[in-house]
């Protein structure tokens, strides 16, 4: 009788200790061009965040955010920044806990920002790839800001023609210049916020950039979501 009464209280704990869900946010920072950063900073894109997952006194999930810089290091490793779940239920409690986990992502994304010294590749492709090749069965937010310039010595949207191909003909370009050096098969359970940094001298090419970057994560299954 003991033994079946443990074991009862042990599935009531766990079932109570378990309700709830992870959500998984990838934060990718285009690193490569200072300026760039004109137009963002840590309070900004916390806030996208914030928004995004209604993040309130009421959350009662974990977040488990990844901070990725998209610069010349196709696999430099994330910087990671957790917020724990709500287990106790007392609301002073998660409070201070989601006020913590806040300003310690916008302290964290400012330090990254105020870092950027430039680059002069842009593995953006690269990155991506590199984190949803483990990834692409999870639930995630992924954020992007960038130009989405991409510039390796894979891909060159710096060079007219391949830039004005991957705008046109999104498809029949990432089969032939994507496929082979990404591994992802499909995206059907992530949302891609595209943050476009631009200015006036960049506007025609970022256009034709984002289209491309657009098109081709749809085409994997992602819902894509555009903020220029």
């Amino acid at each position: 009788m003991k033994h079946w009464i443990i074991l009862t209280l042990l599935a009531i704990f766990y079932s109570c200790s378990s309700n709830y869900d992870v959500k998984k946010i990838h934060i990718f920072l285009d690193v490569t061009d200072p300026k760039l950063q004109k137009s963002i900073n840590g309070s900004i894109i916390t806030n996208d965040i914030v928004d995004a997952i209604e993040l309130n006194e009421s959350f009662s999930d974990a977040v488990e955010t990844y901070i990725h810089d998209m610069n010349n290091l196709s696999r430099s490793r994330a910087n990671t920044l957790n917020l724990p779940p709500d287990k106790k239920g007392n609301s002073m409690i998660r409070k201070k806990q989601i006020e913590d986990f806040i300003m310690g992502l916008k302290g964290e994304l400012s330090q990254r920002l105020a870092e950027i010294k430039g680059k002069e590749s842009s593995k953006l492709v690269e990155k991506v790839c590199s984190v949803y090749e483990s990834e692409s069965k999870h639930s995630t937010l992924a954020f992007i800001y960038s130009d989405f310039l991409q510039n390796s010595e894979n891909i060159s949207f710096y060079n007219d023609n391949t830039l004005e191909k991957a705008s046109t003909q999104p498809i029949a370009f990432a089969k032939e210049n994507l496929d082979p050096i990404c591994q992802i098969d499909s995206l059907p359970h992530t949302t891609f916020h595209l943050h476009t940094l631009r200015n006036a001298s960049t506007d025609q090419d970022v256009n034709k950039a984002e289209a491309f970057w657009k098109i081709w994560l749809q085409s994997k299954g992602a819902k894509v979501l555009i903020k220029s």
